[in-house]
């Protein structure tokens, strides 16, 4: 985002996408659904691209940025489920 302004505006206005971005990126925190969706989506393409690289560490090596990015997902703010302020936990 900070590339582009053009791009950064594209995505913060974008039907789907801008909620959850603006969300992310002020801090607000992220419903448990979005969490659950973003890590499922994240880990059937980590397992998509390891079916496809015929080298085996390079599959080995998927693991890291997934379990990483994993944790960093589950360990950032919760929102209430309707999207509210009110938090479940920190």
């Amino acid at each position: 985002m900070r590339g582009s302004q053009r791009m950064a505006l594209w995505l913060l206005n974008h039907r789907w996408f801008g909620s959850y971005i603006r969300d992310f990126h002020e801090n607000r925190g992220l419903t448990v659904q979005t969490k659950v969706r973003a890590i499922v989506v994240m880990w059937v393409s980590l397992a998509l691209s390891a079916y496809i690289v015929p080298l085996v560490w390079v599959r080995w090596f998927l693991l890291v940025p997934g379990i990483c990015v994993t944790v960093y997902l589950w360990r950032f703010k919760t929102r209430g489920p309707l999207g509210n302020d009110a938090t479940i936990s920190d």
